[in-house]
């Protein structure tokens, strides 16, 4: 993949190229809604891992459910250099 030069887009266009990022990772069915990708990321792929079945959006308490009905709460965190927490 060629390398890209971010810095030549405007706020505008950046924020136009996040948008489409995201409807494309949920068309793929990566992520589920618009809210912080990283999180969806996280469910898709412990899920896709551990052979579990990713529930609806709205499920409180769990985001996953394996074939013997054991539920799963799946967090996640995006490290950053800048974030030492």
């Amino acid at each position: 993949m060629a390398e890209f030069n971010w810095e030549m887009l405007t706020v505008s266009e950046l924020l136009r190229c996040f948008a489409n990022i995201l409807d494309e990772l949920k068309e793929r069915k990566v992520v589920r809604t618009r809210n912080n990708p990283v999180a969806d990321y996280a469910e898709w792929l412990v899920t896709q891992q551990l052979g579990l079945s990713l529930e609806r959006s709205s499920k409180r308490g769990y985001d996953a459910i394996d074939q013997n009905g054991k539920r799963y709460q799946i967090k996640s965190r995006r490290l950053d250099p800048t974030n030492e927490s």
